[in-house]
């Protein structure tokens, strides 16, 4: 359920304010933790490279939200064994 729920929002947010806003990143990491819990690694990773996309443009690289972002992805990659995408982040 949660995963359709966030479906709904992101599509909620996406009409309302546009495809490549924070809001927007919000609800995709939202959703792309869901799929990493479901196993689903390739949707989760999609899904956290547009959000990182957004929150860099619109905060700047230095930020919290990125680093969280970041984070995640380094933790999806590391469980892949994909150590120098990892350590590149």
């Amino acid at each position: 359920e949660a995963e359709s729920l966030y479906h709904r929002a992101l599509k909620i947010v996406e009409k309302r304010f546009g495809p490549d806003q924070v809001i927007v990143a919000r609800e995709l990491s939202g959703l792309a933790n869901i799929y990493d819990q479901q196993a689903r690694p390739d949707t989760a990773e999609n899904l956290w490279q547009r959000a990182l996309s957004i929150q860099e443009r619109v905060h700047g690289v230095e930020h919290p939200t990125v680093a969280t972002t970041l984070h995640n992805l380094a933790s999806l990659y590391r469980r892949q064994a994909r150590y120098d995408e990892a350590e590149a982040l």
